[in-house]
């Protein structure tokens, strides 16, 4: 099976789990620091489904995401996570999406080829 560990998580023995969002990036994306000093974006991707909006929490290594704006529309291809954290005294959890690969909308040659590559590792299923 021809996977491109640059777009795909997983593998044969342990599952799957690849994420495609396309949509528009709904307010400014934010920077935050991580506890080992390193920096991601977050924001939320605006899409449809069975004509309800349905808004998609992103988050992305900052470089990834440096060119993101308010109203841009954009592919990501990533893998879904659910994260753990502390606030006020109480464990709290947050469901995202973390961006492997952001594609704007003028990228579709390359939006094309790392699509092609999830629907390769799809068929092999």
């Amino acid at each position: 099976m021809g996977k491109s560990k640059k777009s795909i998580e997983g593998d044969e023995n342990n599952g799957l789990n690849v994420v495609v969002v396309e949509g528009v990036v709904k307010q400014e994306p934010t920077l935050r620091e991580l506890g080992d000093g390193e920096f991601v974006r977050e924001f939320i991707v605006a899409s449809y489904l069975d004509g309800r909006q349905v808004k998609t929490p992103v988050v992305c290594r900052e470089a990834l995401g440096a060119s993101l704006g308010a109203g841009d529309e954009v592919t990501i291809v990533g893998h879904v996570h659910m994260r753990f954290f502390a606030t006020g005294g109480r464990v709290t959890s947050r469901t995202e999406v973390v961006a492997k690969q952001v594609f704007g909308a003028r990228a579709r040659s390359a939006r094309t080829k790392a699509l092609s590559g999830v629907i390769q590792v799809l068929e092999g299923l």
